[in-house]
């Protein structure tokens, strides 16, 4: 072949050298270790802080929501507050159950399970929603405590509630089904704000994110062993999958959008919680991103 008036033809293989030690011949050294010490420390720190939140602070919280006594319901508690009811074990007592959200002075208890159907403080004892219920202590001091603060609203009687409402589990709390008396229970969840609700979704899903991770750590070892032997073929399916990700992604996210959309315009607007209304926003930002960067990627 000639180019430029330069005939170029195929080149001779490279003869066996064996004295030739490849890049090693010449000796090696370690570069860029001022970097180096920069990363270590970067990551010294990283766990530091990790260790410190773990430790001093109180995740669960966030999660499952903490009782009038600073009891975190699904959790062995340590005392907080000089109190006969602080520091119980309430790792079978999951859910929060609030006897007015709309009272910071009411009563909030750790309960194993939100009530099923209406009742009145006269089935409250059975239901397990008082203080005379197991776990929880009552004594004279709680009981004036709870009636002072909230008998003469109504909501209260004797560290019974006077009325409670067949409800369901929203973030592990529970909140009434009745439409007619959800929406201060709803309020309540929303004071939270968008950080606790991505926070619980984090905690919530903190063993599925690390399966995750450790998979894709795997693919990514295996196409690299792979590559070794079959890189060719292995390069042009990689393609064909970001392809076929690129257009999947894409139609789950509009998807999902206009499916959660809908569940939202269904509820009631007294139920509707800012949670649902962040995923619904955070599904179409989403799917408009995504397809314009996939129509670049197909393009490219």
């Amino acid at each position: 072949m000639v180019c430029c008036g330069t005939s170029v033809g195929p080149e001779e293989p490279r003869q066996f050298d064996p004295s030739f030690k490849g890049p090693l011949e010449k000796g090696r050294s370690c570069r860029d270790t001022l970097f180096l010490l920069g990363f270590i420390a970067f990551w010294v720190g990283m766990v530091t802080i990790a260790s410190i939140a773990m430790t001093e602070g109180l995740p669960e919280r966030i999660v499952h929501g903490a009782d009038s006594f600073g009891n975190i319901c699904g959790s062995s508690n340590p005392q907080r507050i000089s109190n006969a009811n602080s520091g119980l074990d309430m790792s079978d007592r999951k859910y929060l159950f609030y006897f007015n959200p709309s009272n910071d002075a009411a009563l909030k208890l750790c309960v194993s399970s939100c009530p099923t159907s209406d009742g009145t403080f006269s089935t409250a004892v059975a239901a397990g929603l008082c203080l005379q219920s197991p776990t929880y202590t009552a004594d004279a001091v709680e009981e004036a405590r709870s009636n002072a603060n909230i008998h003469d609203a109504g909501d209260s009687n004797d560290g019974c509630p006077s009325v409670y409402y067949a409800s369901s589990s929203v973030m592990y709390r529970c909140v009434p089904t009745s439409a007619g008396v959800s929406s201060a229970y709803t309020a309540a969840i929303n004071a939270g704000g968008v950080w606790n609700n991505v926070v619980s979704d984090l905690l919530d899903s903190r063993v599925r994110l690390m399966y995750l991770s450790l998979f894709a750590c795997g693919c990514s070892l295996a196409m690299v062993v792979v590559m070794r032997f079959v890189a060719g073929p292995l390069i042009w399916l990689t393609y064909l999958g970001a392809m076929v990700g690129d257009v999947g992604l894409g139609a789950y996210l509009w998807y999902t959008y206009f499916r959660l959309r809908a569940d939202y315009n269904d509820t009631p607007e007294s139920q509707r919680l800012s949670a649902d209304k962040d995923n619904v926003t955070f599904y179409q930002y989403a799917a408009v991103i995504w397809s314009a960067v996939g129509a670049i990627i197909l393009l490219l």
